[in-house]
């Protein structure tokens, strides 16, 4: 786990502290200062939207690499098509999300939305 200040530090070792006395188990994870950020490599971007075809030829139509990326949409729908949000909060932004009508009806019936 990496820490960007102090602060973050001494909060993670108070946190893994409390949990091994919790569970009297030790914590392996390791601690480290934040150093430099790594982009992972292009396939493992947007892996839920990548590894759905419909979507992906959907955003490769409208976005370059490094728009798909970038994008707030892209991430949003990625984390949709992974369950990662519930059918109300895809309700409420799924008109921001920039899709054609055969994604949002594919979506929709993901979550089970009329």
């Amino acid at each position: 786990m990496f820490y960007h200040n102090q602060e973050q530090k001494e909060e993670f070792e108070k946190i893994k502290s409390e949990y091994e006395v919790e569970t009297g188990r030790d914590v392996a994870t390791e601690l480290k200062e934040y150093e430099k950020f790594y982009l992972a490599e292009d396939y493992h971007q947007k892996y839920y939207l990548q590894s759905n075809s419909r979507f992906k030829s959907h955003y490769r139509d409208i976005y370059d690499l490094s728009k798909f990326i970038d994008s707030t949409a892209v991430a949003r729908v990625n984390g949709y098509l992974g369950r990662y949000g519930t059918a109300e909060q895809l309700t409420d932004e799924i008109d921001k999300l920039g899709l054609n009508e055969q994604t949002e009806i594919y979506l929709r019936e993901r979550y089970n939305i009329d």
